[in-house]
């Protein structure tokens, strides 16, 4: 999700909301904001997320999102919900963004969750220290670890990044005894092919605490928030998997020694 790239806060602009009283344009700081075509625009060059427009804006067409917050305000938050974890069997999930960029804060977030008797799972990339990952097995019951591409050529390409690390991490949790659920994004026309099909195959026999892989199929859900954040959606004109073709690649995945596989 784009809203996610940026640790910092971003604002966003909705148009269907706006009543177009003109009072963001007065009074933005660093006239960032712009009236063309009966719709604001955000110079984001300019803009720096200071919130002034937002808490102007009577009618909510400006808004914030994300937020500076504490591990007791958020605990607070989160154990509202404490009875609803226990009858549902469920518990605490940290997600992202990648919640290893911001380690100091999910260390000690998990930290509390164990206090409070929470069951606890951490989503992530790899992309981080071994010594990180070590250092927060402990606290974590389950690891959603991500499975994009094997060829470390092509991981780079689309990822931007090598791939070394991240296999290097997963080996890493499985020799320990982490256990771990593996998530296979599928991207048609990156790796939604035959080879990356055997390679998670392959990949999910060799692992000995894998409990199961989940294929998360391709959608443009999020071509929304593209919008409301001024950013290009590149991947905008690629059509999203059908649930047939998806049970088609699932079928293709499994094998007799490994077959509890899922699509999310």
């Amino acid at each position: 999700s784009p809203e996610s790239w940026n640790s910092a806060p971003e604002l966003i602009y909705r148009q269907d909301k706006c009543i177009r009283c003109a009072k963001c344009l007065k009074i933005c700081p660093q006239t960032a904001l712009k009236e063309k075509k009966q719709q604001i625009v955000i110079d984001r060059n300019k803009c720096q997320a200071c919130g002034i427009c937002a808490q102007e804006c009577c009618s909510n067409a400006l808004e914030l999102i994300g937020k500076k917050t504490t591990v007791q305000e958020l605990m607070t938050e989160i154990m509202a919900d404490k009875n609803f974890y226990e009858q549902s069997r469920g518990g605490l999930t940290i997600s992202g963004g990648e919640p290893m960029q911001q380690y100091d804060f999910t260390e000690k977030l998990l930290c509390a969750a164990k206090k409070n008797g929470l069951h606890t799972c951490l989503e992530t990339s790899g992309y981080a220290a071994p010594e990180k990952f070590l250092k927060i097995i402990p606290l974590v019951d389950i690891f959603l670890f991500d499975f994009k591409e094997k060829n470390s050529r092509l991981h780079l390409r689309y990822t931007g990044k090598s791939n070394k690390l991240i296999q290097e991490n997963l080996r890493l949790l499985d020799s320990i005894g982490a256990q771990i659920i593996l998530r296979c994004p599928l991207i048609p026309g990156k790796n939604s092919n035959q080879q990356h099909y055997k390679n998670i195959t392959c990949l999910c026999k060799s692992l000995k605490n894998l409990g199961r892989c989940d294929l998360l199929p391709f959608h443009n859900c999020a071509d929304s928030m593209y919008r409301l954040l001024g950013k290009k959606n590149l991947m905008a004109e690629v059509s999203a998997l059908s649930r047939e073709k998806t049970e088609k690649i699932s079928a293709a995945i499994k094998d007799p020694v490994f077959d509890q596989v899922f699509i999310n």
